[in-house]
């Protein structure tokens, strides 16, 4: 009893993490795009996916999420990334994000699974 209440006191502290980082995943993706412009010339996807990472990662520490969260989060969400799409379908989904809301909410979806991975642990 004791532990659920733990997780229950500890979900309702970070919902507004959720929030958060589903906008910080909204805004990172962009800015990924932007990036895998740049980088195709490598056509190395974990350089792409990497820059994505480091991306994530700085903004959720800028909105305050704790290092060990924000990795946690970061690191869940690229690795379904990778799982789900190769490079060139997620550039096009991270290009069709921008005016598609179809589109950037099933990206965003996978920023909500990997913190209830994370938060129920």
């Amino acid at each position: 009893m004791g532990d659920f209440r733990l997780k229950k006191a500890i979900m309702m502290r970070n919902q507004r993490y959720l929030l958060t980082f589903i906008g910080l995943l909204a805004l990172s993706l962009p800015v990924q795009a932007n990036n895998a412009v740049y980088l195709s010339q490598s056509s190395n996807t974990a350089t792409t996916f990497d820059s994505y990472r480091q991306e994530c990662l700085q903004r959720a520490r800028g909105e305050g999420l704790a290092a060990d969260v924000a990795k946690d989060l970061c690191d869940c969400t690229i690795k379904k990334f990778q799982a789900r799409y190769n490079l060139q379908q997620f550039r096009a989904l991270v290009q069709k994000s921008k005016t598609d809301k179809a589109t950037a909410r099933t990206l965003a979806s996978v920023g909500e699974a990997c913190f209830d991975e994370i938060l129920y642990e």
